[in-house]
């Protein structure tokens, strides 16, 4: 099984009072991404090995909104990791991972 994800945190912005000093007057409005989460997408498997035992993957990225570049410069993933799960012995995780 492999899921494919994400969230996209984009909003509108719209201040009244934005501008330089004697001119607090001026108004702009903009798209503003990250206010609530980080934008992302990734993927994620899960490949059952018999017996119980399973290989879990992901994959994720964040990325701006506005322009669609990384999150995370000089990292190919912010998430990169295997895991192999057995119910006997439990799991091990190798890779990067922020959890």
């Amino acid at each position: 099984m492999v899921t494919l994800y994400g969230t996209v945190d984009a909003a509108m912005r719209h201040t009244s009072n934005e501008g330089p000093a004697g001119q607090a007057s001026r108004s702009r409005t903009a798209m503003a991404g990250g206010g609530l989460s980080t934008s992302k997408w990734g993927v994620y498997g899960i490949e059952d090995l018999g017996g119980g035992n399973q290989i879990h993957f992901n994959l994720e990225q964040g990325f701006q909104t506005q322009s669609g570049a990384l999150a995370v410069t000089g990292a190919d993933f912010q998430q990169s990791w295997v895991a192999l799960h057995s119910p006997r012995y439990g799991r091990i995780t190798l890779g990067r991972n922020y959890h």
